[in-house]
């Protein structure tokens, strides 16, 4: 079998390294070594690579310009902080959009069961047919198995919105707010959907910041009232920001510290986050020389600097 992308040892990834550019001056070969033995795998930490140029033509054509192998090691430090972060902040989010959902029903005389009755009626077939294997999934959870029998046959909302996915929550989300009149939750919907693909990838330790350049189209464009919000910060111009914003890393991390900033109201839990954020920046700028090179990654780390200071 012809295979395009052959199994490398240890060694054999140093020297592909190395014939790619990448340097070993500030950890050398046998620190990167051991790193790559049992730290991490090559494929992630070379992942990293996307954000350093190669030089286009010459005798070293094809390799990257300026890359330690100590550059990518910090970046993937930092992505990994980063995905804490933002682990924390959309379980935070998570439990105000229950919040939002459960309030609502509060406030009107809806009793618990009719506006879910009528999200369920509206599934199609195969929504309806996930949402049953969701909730059946629930029957060998310890911690929701109890709740699961007890509710199977009749469920209110507030039992409900404890077994579901957040995709699903999103989903009734915004049904709730066409329910029930609410413009802004509908709006709202799409940002939240920015904020489960973020999460989703952090949740499944993929890396976030392995490709920092601006992207033509992305899947979920950065909406306008972000756009603005990111705009009007007093340190920051409308054409710095817009760049930022075409990459899709940059643009879901934003709209998940906007939504972030407005669903969030509990002052302990927002000044715990914001604790976290700017941790997270200080170790972004613990070895700031090492991408004093790199304007791709210098701007990048900046953006989220001022980012922070001015939201939290």
């Amino acid at each position: 079998m012809d295979i395009p992308k052959p199994k490398l040892t240890v060694d054999e990834q140093i020297n592909h390294l190395k014939a790619k550019g990448v340097q070993f001056n500030i950890m050398d070969e046998d620190a990167a070594r051991e790193y790559l033995t049992y730290n991490t795998n090559y494929f992630r930490v070379a992942a990293y690579r996307k954000n350093y140029r190669q030089h286009p033509d010459g005798q070293k054509k094809g390799q990257y310009v300026n890359l330690e192998f100590a550059y990518l090691v910090e970046i993937a430090s930092i992505d990994n902080e980063l995905r804490h972060v933002i682990l924390r902040l959309s379980a935070e989010i998570e439990h105000y959009i229950r919040m939002t959902i459960l309030s609502l029903i509060e406030k009107t005389d809806d009793d618990g069961y009719a506006m879910l009755q009528a999200y369920i009626q509206s599934l199609d077939e195969k929504s309806a047919s996930i949402l049953q294997s969701e909730i059946k999934r629930n029957q060998s959870s310890p911690y929701c198995q109890e709740m699961e029998r007890k509710y199977r046959e009749q469920m209110p909302v507030w039992v409900f919105v404890e077994l579901i996915s957040l995709g699903r929550l999103i989903s009734l989300y915004e049904f709730c707010g066409q329910y029930f009149d609410e413009p802004t939750m509908s709006e709202n919907f799409y940002r939240l959907l920015s904020c489960k693909t973020l999460r989703n990838a952090a949740a499944h330790n993929s890396c976030i910041l392995n490709d920092l350049r601006k992207i033509a189209k992305i899947k979920f464009p950065v909406n306008n009232a972000v756009m603005q919000a990111v705009s009007n910060m007093p340190n920051i111009s409308s054409g710095f920001a817009r760049k930022r914003l075409h990459n899709l890393r940059l643009a879901q991390i934003t709209t998940m510290m906007f939504v972030h900033q407005q669903m969030v109201v509990d002052e302990d839990m927002k000044q715990g986050s914001a604790k976290a954020l700017h941790q997270l920046i200080d170790f972004m700028n613990r070895k700031e020389e090492f991408f004093d090179s790199n304007n791709l990654i210098a701007v990048s780390w900046k953006y989220l600097d001022i980012l922070i200071d001015t939201w939290y």
